[in-house]
């Protein structure tokens, strides 16, 4: 997990990258999750860390993940703010044209 002192001394490039790469792998976690809740459920299995603190690991690393894209989307409209001040309109297009951030789901929910 990325610090919020690391975060902020990002280059926007670096940011935008991290960015596009977080959103790729917030996907995957997704999809995974799903196949692995999946086959605990053909198997009649449950998943013992979540019966233990009410949230896979899974889920941990799914949350975890859109918390770092929020940090990053916040990073970014703040430089966009920054370059648009400064009349860097370049940066600000390059910040405006990122993909939304996926809506947030509920930690543990089965899909």
């Amino acid at each position: 997990m990325v610090g919020q002192t690391t975060i902020s001394n990002l280059s926007v490039a670096d940011a935008i990258q991290m960015r596009s790469d977080a959103d790729k792998l917030l996907k995957r976690l997704l999809a995974e999750r799903e196949v692995s809740e999946e086959r605990c459920n053909e198997n009649g299995m449950r998943d013992p860390i979540k019966q233990v603190t009410g949230a896979s690991a899974m889920d941990v690393a799914v949350e975890e993940t859109r918390q770092m894209i929020e940090r990053l989307d916040a990073l970014l409209a703040e430089r966009a703010e920054d370059a648009a001040n400064e009349e860097r309109p370049i940066v600000a297009t390059i910040a405006q044209k990122l993909p939304s951030a996926p809506a947030k789901a509920t930690m543990g929910v089965a899909r």
